[in-house]
């Protein structure tokens, strides 16, 4: 670990091997500084994705679950904890409120419908890390990409808003945008293409005014 600052060695961490795709969130509480992001045991996804497995439908996707990991600041173990063994991917949340904040509690992801074998992501899940209670929206042969958060201008609690996800259509081989109500995990409406489009990675949202929500 090292201060951004004046570039001075704080500290060498050592843990489990794992392996990862993208953090969650980063903050400093009390003497720790807490990464919480996607897990793996090993690197076994990365040959999940290579095509000919993709076009396999009896591929099931390893796991990736919501992991806390603690780094003292003083120095010395790391610890690391299981905040949710719901599987999940590219997970987002109100970035705009809550980055590098301890208060987030709301996380959406590209998740696996469990006990059912799939070669990509099936269905979209909302995880309270509070509470442990999830939710979750999938339609047979639909494949929904990154989950985008869009808060309500004004809103007062962390999940008034919508989530954006442009979800291929397999059987009628067209996508189309849903929008799902960020509280309840419903539909709220949704959008048709008349044809199918790229998975997008790492979008966002803006007004007109170009400030995002």
């Amino acid at each position: 670990m090292l201060d951004r600052e004046t570039g001075e060695l704080l500290g060498r961490y050592e843990t489990d091997a794992f392996f990862a795709f993208h953090h969650v969130n980063a903050f400093e509480r009390d003497d720790e500084l807490i990464v919480d992001l996607v897990g793996y045991p090993d690197a076994e996804i990365l040959q999940a994705f290579y095509l000919d497995r993709l076009a396999d439908p009896t591929t099931q996707l390893p796991w990736g679950t919501y992991q806390r990991f603690r780094l003292p600041l003083k120095g010395g173990m790391i610890t690391r904890e299981l905040l949710s063994d719901v599987c999940m991917e590219l997970p987002r949340y109100d970035e705009k409120r809550y980055n590098a904040s301890s208060e987030h509690r709301y996380v959406y992801a590209v998740s696996l419908r469990p006990n059912r074998a799939s070669s990509f992501y099936d269905q979209l899940v909302k995880v309270d890390i509070a509470s442990g209670q999830s939710w979750s929206w999938h339609e047979d042969e639909s494949y929904p990409g990154e989950p985008v958060f869009v808060g309500h201008p004004g809103r007062k609690t962390e999940d008034d808003g919508i989530i954006l996800s442009i979800v291929l259509d397999a059987a009628q081989g067209k996508s189309f945008l849903l929008m799902l109500d960020a509280d309840s995990f419903t539909e709220c409406a949704r959008a048709v293409l008349p044809h199918h489009v790229l998975f997008g990675y790492h979008g966002a949202f803006f007004d007109q005014e170009g400030s995002r929500l």
